[in-house]
């Protein structure tokens, strides 16, 4: 979540109370679990008027932490059924590389490169795929 105000709004109120650290003036700031565990807040607290200034400002911070959490989410929900650890203990042990996928990807036997899919029942999701190939150019899978 992302929030931007003068901190004279009633929702912005809430959302300075949630923040760990001392709220001392403008700035940027950053509050965890809010409203549920995992969900991070991110307020820009600007004098009145010049709310788009302080975001520009802090716009490079605002869109590394923003981009943090997108992938840190996307991993988590890419191995929501958990790692395949043996699979990568076997690519190391016959391939002499290590890859660790989610446990739903099936391996794809093929000569060159080695592929990994997660075929989805329903065409509504994404089908993904990883190739490993040490060939210049990349077969056609």
């Amino acid at each position: 979540m992302f929030m931007v105000g003068n901190g004279d709004e009633p929702w912005m109120q809430e959302a300075l109370d949630e923040v760990r650290d001392p709220v001392d003036g403008p700035g940027l700031y950053r509050a965890y679990d809010v409203g549920s565990r995992g969900r991070q807040l991110t307020v820009v607290l600007a004098e009145e008027g010049q709310e788009r200034a302080a975001v520009v400002e802090h716009l490079d911070e605002i869109n590394a932490n923003l981009d943090e959490q997108y992938r840190g989410w996307a991993r988590n929900r890419m191995f929501l059924t958990g790692p395949d650890t043996a699979l990568a203990d076997t690519l190391r042990r016959e391939a002499g590389f290590e890859l660790l996928v989610p446990r739903v990807y099936r391996r794809v036997e093929r000569d060159s490169p080695y592929v990994f899919r997660n075929d989805h029942p329903d065409p509504s999701e994404l089908t993904r795929q990883i190739a490993v190939s040490w060939t210049s150019p990349i077969p056609r899978t």
